[in-house]
């Protein structure tokens, strides 16, 4: 998990203090499975979403890049 988490502070730091966030509430809830599967069912969400619309999803796009998919 730090890979990614590492990934993630590359491309934004937003981004990886909410799943740093996420993580350490799956780990300190007392009901750690129904937190694991909201988590999955989040994580999956955004990325139908970023595959579907990349730019609905500020800070995991290249800045500039919608401009350059338009040509």
């Amino acid at each position: 998990m730090r890979n990614a988490l590492f990934a993630l502070g590359v491309m934004s730091i937003l981004w990886m203090a909410f799943v740093a966030v996420l993580i350490a509430v799956e780990k300190i809830a007392p009901w750690r499975s129904l937190v694991t599967y909201g988590t999955a069912a989040l994580l999956v969400f955004i990325g139908i979403v970023v595959l579907v619309a990349p730019t609905a999803v500020p800070g995991l796009t290249i800045p500039g890049m919608h401009d350059m998919m338009m040509m």
